[in-house]
């Protein structure tokens, strides 16, 4: 059994880069991307804000103070999902980053 959850925000910040890249290659010129490139890199600060406190001040020992990050991290991850799932098609897929391509199902993002 573990204690702390096996989950970094921090890994999300790459994997909307990489979504946010992608999509700028495909989309017109004329879409700005500003707004969500701010929202990304404000995730990132928060993320690492948040594992920095965790790696300093969690005491391992304190059963509450476990429950409390470990929510917290399920919180981030569920702020991933769409529980309507992605489409019509994919009503079961819900994960809004890992959910697998309309396109490519063996591809997810």
């Amino acid at each position: 059994d573990i204690d702390l959850l096996p989950f970094n925000p921090e890994r999300y910040h790459q994997a909307l880069v990489d979504l946010l890249t992608l999509t700028k290659s495909v989309a017109p010129q004329s879409i700005n991307f500003t707004s969500l490139q701010n929202a990304i890199d404000q995730f990132k600060n928060t993320a690492t804000q948040f594992n920095y406190r965790v790696q300093t001040t969690l005491d391992k020992s304190n059963p509450i103070q476990l429950r409390i990050v470990n929510d917290q991290l399920m919180q981030v991850e569920r702020a991933f999902q769409n529980p309507l799932g992605n489409s019509i098609e994919q009503s079961t897929l819900k994960h809004t980053i890992y959910a697998p391509s309309r396109t490519n199902r063996y591809n997810a993002r």
